[in-house]
């Protein structure tokens, strides 16, 4: 071979090996990492072991884009029960009986949530914690008695193929329990970043995955909900670069706010920002749910170039459970005659079926069939306009006396909402 050829042969197999990631992983001071270098730059994400495998770094070149002021901030998953809310939405401190509240960071005390297995693969990080529950005071715990719920969660972190920047979070959470925990919004995931990340970026037209000019603005105070075809959400500082969060798996919905704090910036400091997806979810007894969210640390332009080729990659399985809401009748209500029990529901797909249970006995099933403007104006490009549904209930068919009405909302896929029961008094 002469050496010419020898030469450009040298230099095509630099270049594929300059442009090839090197991937690995390590555990320093209790934190998992997985480290992509690539070209000159360098991408990291760290899990805190001693706070349930809660992500508390995701960096490029040094700059960590992730408030880890407490356990309950950073990027991590958390769930809530429909039928045991907050009496108090007060942080400072959290009171109030916060129902059921697993955390995968810990709890409002700053215990962190016990991790059962830590795995460092070379190329993956796989961590299994039980998270705690948030508020240990109405649970026979406290200041000094932490709370283990009945939850599992493992995560598995891998960099994701051809894109040496991209992080992916396959996440696996069981549910060890026999109780129900009812239909609520969870935070899969929740994202805290650092507080000079307050221009979020999206795009929320109508014509996604091409390239159409997307949407920025600064964050308030006030929380707003937004909806976003392509469900990424970047949060940046004025030179476009911060965190990118995807979430494929939920509604194109998320919810963002700046979080106010005594002081201070950066990945320890008390002011931060958060968004998280509207995913709602009903935690049935020994439900297992399996699903994958991505980070991108970096600029707008390269984390939506990422989305892009991880969107086509994807398959489509149907994971989202049905939005809905029971209107009527309200709990405690006396009841007599002919009542009807009605709300609305809609789905990622597709609804196919309501279904009413009285005292434990299905009563009947139907659909969505009514026009709901209100429920389409308030999920725009989600919710179609027949979301409306009510069936009537002939009371003089029950005894007087208290009664419980149950209402579930299955669509194509078999995923399941289930509502709180309604107590009733039916006097006729």
């Amino acid at each position: 071979m002469n050496k010419c050829k020898w030469l450009i042969l040298l230099a095509l197999f630099s270049n594929a090996y300059a442009s090839t990631p090197a991937v690995t992983t390590s555990e320093v001071n209790g934190i998992a990492y997985l480290t992509s270098k690539s070209g000159n730059h360098t991408a990291r994400i760290g899990l805190n072991t001693a706070w349930g495998g809660s992500i508390v770094e995701v960096s490029l070149d040094g700059i960590n884009y992730v408030n880890e002021h407490d356990t309950g901030r950073n990027v991590q998953i958390s769930f809530y029960d429909g039928n045991q809310p907050y009496t108090n939405f007060n942080c400072s401190p959290c009171i109030g009986t916060w129902g059921w509240n697993p955390v995968l960071g810990g709890d409002k005390y700053n215990h962190g949530s016990p991790v059962t297995s830590v795995q460092l693969n070379g190329t993956s990080l796989s961590i299994t914690s039980t998270p705690l529950e948030w508020n240990p005071d109405d649970k026979g715990g406290g200041a000094n008695v932490p709370i283990v719920s009945d939850i599992t969660v493992q995560q598995i972190v891998t960099l994701v193929p051809n894109e040496p920047l991209a992080f992916k979070i396959h996440t696996i959470v069981t549910h060890m329990g026999s109780d129900l925990h009812y239909t609520n919004n969870q935070e899969f995931p929740a994202a805290y970043v650092g507080s000079q990340y307050n221009k979020i970026t999206y795009y929320g037209g109508t014509n996604p995955w091409t390239n159409a000019p997307i949407t920025s603005k600064n964050l308030s105070l006030n929380a707003t909900t937004t909806y976003y075809s392509e469900k990424w959400s970047s949060y940046t500082n004025n030179s476009n670069l911060g965190l990118t969060v995807y979430v494929p798996s939920q509604y194109p919905i998320f919810t963002a706010a700046q979080i106010p704090g005594s002081g201070g910036s950066g990945p320890f400091g008390d002011n931060s920002n958060y968004s998280r997806q509207i995913a709602p979810m009903t935690i049935s007894p020994y439900f297992t749910f399996s699903s994958d969210f991505y980070l991108i640390p970096g600029s707008i332009s390269s984390a939506r170039s990422s989305i892009y080729s991880i969107e086509k990659t994807l398959l489509n399985s149907d994971i989202a459970f049905p939005l809905a809401n029971v209107e009527s009748p309200s709990p405690n209500s006396i009841l007599n005659g002919i009542v009807y029990i009605s709300g609305w529901a809609f789905d990622n797909v597709a609804v196919s079926a309501i279904q009413i249970f009285v005292d434990g006995i299905l009563y009947s099933t139907t659909t969505p069939t009514t026009q709901r403007p209100d429920v389409a104006s308030a999920y725009p490009n989600l919710a179609p306009l027949y979301s409306g549904w009510a069936m009537p209930f002939n009371t003089s068919s029950y005894s007087n006396g208290t009664h419980f009405i149950l209402v579930k909302i299955i669509d194509t896929s078999s995923n399941i909402t289930i509502y709180p029961i309604i107590k009733v008094l039916i006097s006729n």
